[in-house]
């Protein structure tokens, strides 16, 4: 019944790590390609020594998410193996997609409103029947993978982690976003727009767009606010939303049902305002750039795509000239000019063919890349920052070959999406096949290593929104990924306590986990469970006492992860220095 007031560790301390492992990330570890090392004499580096910071390239996990519109799945395929790794009942009808801040996918169901998260790491899947294996859907040699949820039990697929109808008063989702702050932004098609925590799956406030400020342009072409005669202003309404896009910012714009108009809410104060109208061309795909700039797709507007400049506060249009005529590998020059009364849908119209659906903007280049809607063409159309007349498009011959006809097996040339991997190449999928088609920016032509495109899924894949994570993980919060493992030597050994050193301005985020590695190196589970440790804005250093949390590791083998983040592409966080506080047995 004694106690011994006075156990202390190896060192003869008590509470307190005996050992102190310092780690230099410029040195040791291993960083994804969104990461590099920033020199000691960089004007955006105060800490007068060398650091890792983010790179341009960001941070996108190896696959694209497929939805099989028909068959109420999503497919997920690994851009690295070309390889469908998993296949999940999704609900019923669904279209839009996004990756969040993550790498997680979520999607929505455009005619019961379900919305699904799903884990894209399979080692953060949680065991919920306690059977001691994972029970998720898996390829199979030969075979390909099987679904094994389904609408009776959606959460029967273990990496399956919400399945919901977000807001039964609006069954039918067209439009997903992620935020710089990692919330998610789902958009109805009845309008409205509402968050979801992706961590908590706490529901966010819906907010009505019937009364949103409107404006229209002046005799410049400058969009300006409308106001009553007593000096009120104007209001209009979306009519429902067909696709979402969040910017560095924390501003989310929206694309109007098949309206040549754009919506602006800001995700910082939840209120919508601004209703852009003077837009020639339509809105049906969205995306964002590095400078903040938005970009539609012309459907059913113009032949091309528009851009709006939210510091002009005007619009842009970089069109195909009526007459062209493509074959895979031209390039054209631009028409800018207005397009009264076009219309994509009315198939007399000789440039229907370059309507554009889907769309994005390419990590590497910032080169803009468009689904053709008929012709099986996808678009890259190179901005000239100084005289935007003199911006190109080349035609990249997708589900066609090298004379412009279809390829076997297409049914027609519809494509509706456009991805980038984080190997730089590029995706597109769409109605004319079951396949995927993958694009090498180097050649403007199908991949040599999956010249056919690679059938996937069940039926045709129909998307115009994120399914790579290129959109979010590049422009909207750049974000990337260091880690370093550790092997104390002695089994039972614990980490108490990490100590970094780093900078974080505003706007930016230094975040730290870790991990038991097991003798095979077959990870744990993180510290903490869910996110990340936070490193205090504008701090040198700062302590995570594992201890004092309930969070200490024990074990022989570590892994420590630091993800670095920003909301502002222009502003960048450093970490400089990593240290384990450890005891052993």
């Amino acid at each position: 019944g004694l106690t011994d007031e006075g156990l202390l560790n190896a060192c003869g301390k008590c509470n307190q790590p005996c050992y102190s492992e310092s780690i230099d990330p410029v040195q040791e570890g291993m960083q994804d390609d969104s990461v590099e090392v920033i020199d000691a004499n960089d004007p955006a580096n105060p800490g007068g020594r060398a650091g890792l910071s983010l790179s341009k390239n960001s941070f996108i996990p190896p696959f694209l998410w497929a939805a099989n519109h028909d068959h109420n799945s999503v497919s997920k395929f690994n851009t690295d193996t070309s390889i469908e790794d998993g296949r999940y009942w999704v609900g019923v009808n669904p279209s839009r997609t996004a990756v969040d801040l993550d790498g997680n996918m979520w999607v929505g169901g455009r005619n019961d409103g379900r919305l699904t998260k799903i884990l894209w790491d399979t080692t953060q899947c949680p065991d919920r029947n306690g059977n001691g294996v994972l029970d998720t859907s898996t390829h199979v040699a030969g075979v390909g993978p099987t679904i094994i949820n389904s609408a009776a039990d959606p959460l029967a697929d273990e990496c399956v982690v919400y399945s919901e109808v977000l807001n039964p008063n609006r069954p039918s989702i067209r439009g997903i976003a992620v935020a710089p702050n990692g919330k998610i932004w789902i958009g109805y098609s009845a309008g409205g727009v509402q968050s979801i925590d992706p961590k908590t799956f706490a529901a966010g406030t819906f907010h009505d767009d019937s009364a949103i400020p409107l404006y229209a342009p002046d005799a410049s072409g400058q969009e300006v606010l409308q106001t009553n005669p007593d000096g009120s202003p104007r209001t209009g309404s979306t009519g429902g939303i067909y696709g979402l896009v969040v910017d560095a910012q924390g501003f989310l714009y929206a694309s109007p049902y098949l309206r040549t108009a754009l919506a602006r809410f800001d995700t910082n104060t939840e209120q919508w305002d601004a209703l852009f109208t003077g837009h020639d061309c339509g809105s049906y795909g969205i995306a964002v750039d590095g400078k903040g700039r938005i970009w539609t797709g012309g459907w059913p507007g113009c032949p091309g795509v528009g851009m709006f400049d939210p510091d002009e506060q005007r619009f842009h249009y970089f069109k195909v000239p009526r007459g062209t005529s493509p074959s895979p590998g031209m390039t054209s020059g631009v028409d800018m000019g207005p397009e009264p009364g076009f219309l994509c849908n009315n198939a007399n119209e000789s440039v229907r063919s370059f309507c554009v659906t889907g769309l994005a903007t390419e990590p590497a280049t910032g080169d803009i890349w468009a689904s053709f809607f008929v012709i099986g063409y996808t678009g890259r159309l190179k901005v000239n920052e100084q005289d935007y007349s003199q911006s190109e498009w080349t035609f990249i011959g997708t589900t066609t070959d090298a004379q412009g006809a279809l390829l076997p097996g297409v049914l027609s040339g519809d494509l509706r999406g456009v991805g980038f991997d984080r190997n730089g190449f590029g995706w597109s999928l769409g109605l004319s096949s079951g396949k995927v088609w993958k694009i090498d920016p180097a050649t403007n032509a199908r991949s040599v290593t999956l010249p056919d495109g690679a059938l996937i899924g069940e039926g045709s894949h129909y998307t115009y929104s994120d399914f790579t994570g290129s959109t979010a993980l590049s422009f909207t919060a750049p974000r990337g990924l260091w880690r370093y493992q550790f092997n104390t030597q002695f089994s039972g050994a614990a980490i108490e306590e990490i100590v970094l050193e780093a900078y974080a301005p505003v706007g930016t985020q230094v975040d730290v986990r870790a991990r038991t590695l097991d003798a095979m190196g077959n990870p744990g589970v993180w510290t903490p469970v869910v996110g990340y440790h936070v490193y205090p804005t504008d701090q040198s250093t700062h302590t995570i006492n594992l201890r004092a949390l309930g969070e200490v590791l024990v074990g022989a083998s570590f892994e420590v992860e630091v993800r670095l983040a920003t909301s502002d592409p222009s502003v960048r966080p450093i970490l400089y220095d990593l240290q384990l506080g450890w005891q052993r047995p």
